[in-house]
């Protein structure tokens, strides 16, 4: 069973927004537990996406999910 701890939403529609979508995947990697080298690569991952959007669709959404897996034995 999956379960949704923590979900935010951006939205993407200037560059500028690009900033946001990195520093909140900083934060939400870091309170997570990824080292820094971890938290690097998936905000990189995020601004790709939010660079793409404004590029190529002008605006769009970026919603990050924190998911736990519960697990019963």
């Amino acid at each position: 069973m999956n379960k949704i701890t923590e979900e935010i939403t951006i939205d993407v529609c200037e560059p500028t927004d690009n900033a946001i979508v990195i520093y909140t995947t900083r934060q939400m990697t870091a309170q997570i537990g990824f080292n820094e080298s971890q938290q690097f690569l998936i905000a990189t991952a995020a601004s790709e996406l939010a660079t793409n959007i404004i590029r190529y669709a002008q605006k769009g959404v970026i919603i990050l999910k924190y998911i736990s897996r519960v697990c019963f034995i």
